[in-house]
């Protein structure tokens, strides 16, 4: 991933999100945060300004993955 890029595609995020259903949560990279924001399917915001893509809490992190329950839980209580 260069600088100013997302780590991964949308369609990269989607099969990580289809090949994991019990997650709950998904944490981006800043760049990528940007594409699934666009990306406008599935998307609402939170009262709090936050995003929900396909059903989870999107969380901006260092790399792109799926958060864990312990990650999920923690973050739920912020």
């Amino acid at each position: 991933m260069a600088a100013g890029e997302p780590d991964l595609t949308l369609e990269e995020i989607d099969a990580l999100i289809e090949a994991a259903p019990e997650s709950r949560i998904l944490i981006v990279a800043h760049w990528t945060w940007f594409i699934v924001q666009a990306a406008g399917r599935h998307l609402k915001t939170r009262n709090n300004g936050g995003l929900n893509y396909r059903g989870l809490d999107v969380w901006i992190s260092d790399r792109t993955r799926l958060g864990t329950l312990v990650e999920a839980e923690y973050l739920a209580e912020a």
